[in-house]
């Protein structure tokens, strides 16, 4: 009898902490999105030095003359060059969107011993403990840059 109690005990407490375990950890990443009126969106990730913008012109071989584009420059894995046509622009907004914050970190060269703060600036681990840390949200940071991470 007190085998039964001790066991369903056991396992209301594992039903319990197997939430905290499967929680995922987001980073909120800005975009400039660019929406064409064939309604594709082309998105590049904003930094601190990216992207770069300006209104020039893009030559056209078909009409033998320039056409008035939106020139984009970003950095990494986005285009280094990108022209877009302005007649062929709906509208230019920006926005956040999540990304599981693991891959996301690793894919920019953020290491597992890179350290967490919390938002008043507290050191509370590294990015390996994560998973351990309670809802909330945190600032990774790496060299001058400064990634929010959102542990849901």
């Amino acid at each position: 009898m007190k085998t039964k109690a001790l066991l369903r005990k056991l396992a209301l407490l594992a039903l319990c902490l197997l939430p905290a375990g499967l929680r995922a950890q987001t980073v909120s990443v800005p975009l400039l999105c660019v929406e064409k009126t064939n309604g594709e969106v082309v998105k590049v990730q904003i930094t601190d030095s990216s992207p770069n913008m300006w209104y020039g012109t893009y030559y056209d071989e078909e009409l033998g003359r320039p056409i008035p584009a939106l020139l984009i420059r970003g950095n990494g894995d986005d285009p280094a060059d990108l022209s877009i046509l302005l007649k062929d622009i709906k509208r230019v907004y920006s926005r956040f969107e999540e990304y599981d914050a693991v891959p996301y970190l690793k894919a920019d060269g953020v290491g597992p011993t890179a350290d967490v703060y919390n938002v008043g600036g507290v050191r509370v681990g590294s990015v390996g403990q994560l998973s351990q840390l309670p809802r909330g949200v945190y600032l990774v940071k790496k060299g001058s840059r400064t990634i929010k991470i959102v542990n849901k």
